[in-house]
């Protein structure tokens, strides 16, 4: 029998990752030009260059790939503390998505996508369960550690706070093409940290 070296193994692993990033990297490209609606693993393959196959082998369904492509980045957006007060995590929070809608073919495709997800339950779902819950999991343990210090009120409406801290990201995704300022990001954490109550003297 013959027997695959080491060296060869690892040749194999590492063509396999070439050319599964090389998949990912034309579904990215795919879905910012086409959107989701004309989203399609064949469309994918052909960008490729690779056989429907190769696809299939990685990921059996299309919202399979679609989790693999968000799930990475939906935990970037859920910041974690970036200090000990509720100012600093907030700032960082807000930084984070900043970062991310900075790059237009992102901020296009995520827009695409919730858009989508109005008409499409299937992709409703992924997104809740790979980027919302994530995220809402996220500020949700920032605003608990900010009640626990003692900087905002107790009995803060929780759904209404991550509602509230989610909102002026979107917006401005929906209305704009140009990047949030330096001066967007202090305004926006400013007003944020004030409907949330936040009392600096506990910080």
């Amino acid at each position: 029998m013959v027997r695959q070296s080491d060296s060869g193994v690892r040749g194999s692993a590492r063509l396999r990752d070439e050319l599964t990033r090389a998949i990912e990297a034309a579904a990215v490209d795919e879905l910012a030009e086409n959107g989701y609606g004309r989203f399609s693993m064949a469309a994918v393959a052909r960008r490729a260059g690779v056989g429907k196959a190769a696809i299939y082998r990685r990921w059996a369904t299309q919202e399979a790939m679609l989790i693999d492509l968000l799930a990475p980045k939906a935990v970037l957006l859920a910041a974690g503390p970036a200090s000990d007060t509720l100012a600093g995590d907030v700032r960082a929070f807000v930084e984070a998505t900043r970062r991310a809608f900075a790059v237009p073919r992102v901020a296009s495709i995520v827009a695409d996508l919730f858009a989508e997800a109005l008409r499409n339950p299937s992709l409703f779902r992924v997104l809740h369960e790979e980027v919302t819950v994530p995220r809402r999991a996220g500020a949700a343990e920032m605003l608990a550690r900010a009640t626990a210090r003692g900087e905002i009120p107790s009995d803060v409406d929780l759904d209404a706070a991550l509602d509230l801290l989610a909102g002026p990201s979107v917006v401005r995704m929906m209305t704009s093409t140009e990047p949030p300022s330096d001066a967007w990001v202090d305004s926006t954490v400013a007003m944020l940290l004030r409907a949330l109550g936040y009392d600096a003297r506990s910080a």
